[in-house]
Formats: structure tokens, sequence, C-alpha cells
């Protein structure tokens, strides 16, 4: 199972939540919420990656590894299915 840390950022004015990952360069997801930006957070990877040609795991889950009291949500997508073949 491999794992790709979200980081969150928010911008000050108008709220808005923008995911990125250093493990995956160029992949952005935006939301309103942070309930918003869980549900885009999956299929929005899946798209991206099938977009670049990338194989693909055969499940994805989300977890959230938020601790109480901080802001912004931490995530951690994970796959859960072997590698197929390119």
């Amino acid at each position: 199972m491999s794992e790709i840390e979200i980081q969150i950022l928010q911008h000050k004015t108008s709220g808005l939540l923008m995911a990125i990952s250093k493990d995956v360069p160029g992949f952005i997801v935006h939301a309103h919420t942070d309930e918003e930006l869980e549900e885009k957070l999956v299929p929005a990877y899946v798209a991206f990656m099938e977009a670049t040609g990338a194989p693909l795991d055969d499940e994805y889950q989300l977890v959230n590894r938020s601790t109480p009291d901080f802001w912004p949500p931490v995530f951690v997508l994970q796959s859960t299915a072997h590698r197929r073949a390119a």
C-alpha cells in the first residue's frame, strides 16, 4: 500500500481551501469546506492520474489524520491494492 501526503492551504481572505501534494506534482484540488475537499480528493486524484497516463491502483481511501483543535485538516490518500500493469 502506498501513501500520498496531502497538504491543505487556506486563502486568508476568501477561506478557499487548496489541497496539494509534493508526492504528486501538479495535483491541486480546490474546495470551500473540508467536507467538500474530502468528497473531491479521491475522484480528483483518479482523474488526474488517468489524464497523465500514470498507472493506477484499483482502490483508494482517504484517511483524515487531523488532530482536534488544529486547522487545516491533515489528509493522506492510501492505495489499497497492488499496481496494475501499465
